[in-house]
C-alpha cells in the first residue's frame, strides 16, 4: 500500500516537471552567419535565462529590477557589457514569434525586467526567439520551430541521430524539472532502437 502511494506521488511529481518545460528556438543573425539553437527552459522562464541557455557567450548589462538586463554582445558581436551602446547607430534587436507560422514581431517588451510576462518576454513551448545585429528593424531570417528544434525532445542536428551526450543533457534537464520523463524515456528509446 505504502508503495503505491510512493508511485502514485512520483508519477504526479513526473507529470508537474514534465507540464512545466519549454523548448524554445533561438535564432541569431550576425552580419556574416546565422547560428541556431534549441533550448529547453522552464514554462514563462524570460528571454535573458533562454539566450543564456543557449550557450551563445551573450555579454550582458543590468539596470535594475524594472528595466532588467540589456543584450550588448553575443559571441563578440556587438559592444562589451562595460560600454553596451558602443555603437548607437546598430545594436542586437529582439524579435519573438509565439505561434508556428507567425512573423516575427519586434520585442515590445524586454528581457527579463519587470515581474510579470507583461513587462518581459516569456517562453511558451514551441517559441521562438530571433537577434538581429545592425541598424533598426534588422530582422532574423524566415526560420520554424522545426528548423532549429528537432521533433524528438532531447535531439539535437543532425535531427535523428540520438547521441549519449544528448540523452546525459536531457537527463540533466529532466533533474532540474526543465523536461519531461516521458521525452527522457523517447530519447532513451531512439538511441537503444537506431
Amino acid at each position: 500500500m505504502k508503495a503505491s502511494k510512493i508511485v502514485v506521488l512520483l508519477w504526479a511529481f513526473l507529470l508537474v516537471n514534465s507540464a512545466m518545460a519549454a523548448r524554445v528556438a533561438v535564432v541569431v543573425k550576425f552580419p556574416d552567419q546565422t547560428q541556431t539553437r534549441c533550448v529547453t527552459v522552464l514554462q514563462d522562464a524570460d528571454a535573458y535565462q533562454a539566450l543564456q541557455d543557449a550557450d551563445l557567450n551573450a555579454a550582458w548589462s543590468y539596470y535594475g529590477q524594472s528595466l532588467g538586463h540589456g543584450l550588448c554582445g553575443i559571441s563578440g558581436t556587438g559592444c562589451p557589457s562595460t560600454n553596451c551602446y558602443c555603437n548607437p547607430n546598430e545594436y542586437w534587436n529582439f524579435y519573438a514569434k509565439q505561434n508556428q507560422g507567425d512573423p516575427w514581431t519586434y520585442s515590445s517588451v524586454g528581457f527579463d525586467g519587470g515581474s510579470s510576462c507583461s513587462d518581459h518576454y516569456c517562453a511558451v513551448d514551441g517559441g521562438m526567439l530571433g537577434f538581429g545585429y545592425g541598424a533598426y528593424g534588422t530582422q532574423p531570417p524566415a526560420y520554424s520551430f522545426n528548423d532549429v528544434c528537432c521533433s524528438l525532445p532531447g535531439d539535437e542536428a543532425p535531427c535523428g541521430t540520438v547521441t549519449v551526450p544528448e540523452i546525459i543533457q536531457y537527463i540533466s534537464l529532466w533533474a532540474q524539472g526543465r523536461a519531461g520523463v516521458n521525452d527522457v524515456l523517447a530519447l532513451i528509446h531512439k538511441w537503444a532502437t537506431g
